[in-house]
């Protein structure tokens, strides 16, 4: 496969909690993932004694990295093991790793040339070896300060021949003895092939999709039961409830087990009230705010691609989850004499900023309705399937009242609206994309408000895209998070309702719309909907789900 840019997606591997970034510097930057947000932004940062960084042409590959000079054609190579390990080997080329002086970080030298760096506030240590051949040198340098090093730096000169080193990372002691250099190059590359594989062709930039997909695994550990899929190994370092979902679907098909334990990797934190956590890392499950109850949803996408997610075990399993889940919605979450549900926080519906939060909170969405609709409905089509006839019953009469609630209350001649609570207003200066979500609950609307909702979508859509605020409103801004420009779930959520209601032609225009953003923005979190151009950090997985996802809507149904 051709080369990948270096600047905008990271080095790593599946299941990896090591990853090397580009710097604001231009200065390569290892870091270490653990902890989450809170984790170290960087263990070492690569300098070049004596080459500068923009004459060096960076290719990046699955779990390799190679730093060539333009000049010389000398080179710095880096390879990801599968072992929370890197592999550094400079050849006609210095460089000098760098550390943070933190308190009580630690350069220890152990027996047989080794030596352990222990990053102290983050309980991680690191195994470093050194190798040189045909006169490159490697040298440890460090400073005792009573209780801590003072000056550490690692020296890998291999001006003269080659330099090397290894480096693992662990929280007690090494778990696993070191491999080599091109023995995990040629490893990483083929577990990167066998594992996409199966994933969708995806067109052109499918490389850099997969790549993002595989490459933002995270192993099983601490409060991750599973194998979890980051949002990204940059800035993002959690999986949240929500953005979970959406990578779900895309792995149902090639990996349904993988699909299922992206759910799994949240559900099983959940509370005994039924809420889920805002997102989980390796430490521990966050409540500060709840996600959008997008899981029945989902169930339906995951089961239209895979009859695994059919299966008595499975299907048991996610309806007595996301009942729960329902239930904490209508129980702790529900303003009994509209019989809407509402958030206590832009961040529980997943549009942190966006208008309809400007008025203090809380907020009975129109959004939310349909998602609690379309939940229930999938639970009730979930019971039938469980033979549970009262149960599934009992659902279909749930839906039905939510979605007569969200009519009375939240539509009005206008289109619809979410309303504070307290006061019972709507922001009429609003025009955000989230009051036009009711789209998910298409199947049960008459054919005129169907087709209304479908003409105001058209006023957000854009050269690029879905715009998430219309662009003539007094709230939009650019590169204003949910104050316009386009994001992935929110675009898959509308070209798939549009898609089964029968708009199959503007879904697939929306469709190539989203897999073009890729030209401008690659995978970044959001884009601009004027520009195309991405926002908000790069190798984000939600976006490269979603634009592998789409090639399904390519065609469809004739529009009605």
């Amino acid at each position: 496969m051709a080369a990948l840019p270096f600047d905008r997606l990271p080095l790593s591997r599946y299941g990896s909690w090591l990853a090397v970034s580009l710097g604001e510097d231009g200065l390569p930057l290892i870091r270490d993932i653990h902890g989450g947000d809170y984790g170290a932004p960087w263990i070492f940062r690569i300098r070049f004694a004596d080459h500068d960084p923009l004459d060096l042409r960076c290719g990046l590959r699955p779990a390799a990295l190679e730093a060539v000079s333009r000049k010389d054609g000398s080179r710095l190579g880096i390879v990801c093991g599968g072992h929370d390990d890197l592999y550094l080997r400079a050849e006609g080329l210095s460089v000098i790793l760098e550390t943070r002086q933190e308190r009580y970080n630690s350069l220890i030298p152990l027996d047989g040339g080794e030596y352990e760096y222990q990053l102290y506030a983050i309980n991680r240590k690191i195994r470093l070896r050194g190798s040189a051949s045909g006169g490159g040198i490697v040298e440890f340098h460090s400073q005792w300060k009573i209780s801590e090093s003072a000056g550490v730096f690692i020296t890998l000169d291999g001006r003269k021949g080659r330099a090397g080193l290894d480096l693992q990372s662990y929280a007690v002691t090494p778990e696993f003895p070191f491999s080599d250099y091109d023995h995990e190059k040629e490893a990483g590359a083929n577990h990167f092939a066998g594992w996409t594989a199966p994933l969708p062709a995806g067109g052109e930039y499918a490389e850099a999709a997969k790549y993002t997909l595989w490459g933002n695994f995270v192993h099983a550990e601490g409060a991750l039961g599973y194998d979890a899929l980051y949002m990204n190994k940059l800035s993002m370092t959690n999986i949240w409830s929500w953005d979970n979902c959406f990578s779900a679907i895309a792995l149902a098909k090639a990996h349904p087990q993988r699909a299922l334990e992206q759910l799994l990797v949240i559900l099983d934190h959940q509370h005994s009230s039924g809420a889920l956590p805002d997102y989980v890392n390796d430490l521990f499950a966050s409540y500060s705010c709840v996600k959008p109850p997008v899981y029945g949803w989902t169930v339906q996408k995951l089961r239209e691609q895979n009859d695994f997610f059919y299966g008595k075990e499975v299907s048991a399993l996610l309806y007595d989850k996301i009942s729960k889940l329902t239930a904490f919605w209508l129980e702790r979450r529900m303003r009994r004499e509209w019989g809407l549900c509402y958030y206590l926080h832009g961040n529980d519906s997943g549009w942190d900023n966006a208008s309809v939060f400007h008025r203090s909170p809380p907020l009975c969405g129109a959004d939310l309705a349909a998602y609690l609709t379309r939940q229930m409905d999938a639970l009730s089509e979930m019971a039938a399937g469980l033979e549970k006839p009262a149960e599934a019953a009992l659902w279909k009469e749930r839906a039905e009242a939510m979605f007569n609630a969200m009519i009375e209350r939240l539509h009005t001649p206008d289109g619809f609206v979410s309303r504070g609570l307290n006061s019972g207003e709507a922001d009429g200066e609003a025009k955000s994309l989230i009051n036009l979500l009711p789209l998910l609950v298409h199947y049960r609307m008459e054919a005129s408000m169907k087709e209304s909702l479908v003409r105001r979508l058209e006023e957000f859509e854009g050269e690029h895209g879905l715009a998430t605020e219309r662009l003539d409103s007094r709230y939009y801004r650019k590169g204003g998070y949910w104050l316009g420009p386009i994001w992935a779930p929110v675009s898959l959520l509308f070209i798939d309702s549009l898609y089964s209601a029968g708009y199959g032609g503007m879904a697939a225009r929306l469709a190539e719309k989203f897999r073009r953003l890729p030209s401008t923005g690659l995978m970044a979190e959001n884009f601009d909907p004027q520009t195309g151009q991405g926002y908000d950090g790069n190798a984000f997985a939600w976006t490269a789900a979603v634009y592998l996802f789409l090639e399904k809507y390519g065609g469809g149904p004739k529009d009605a």
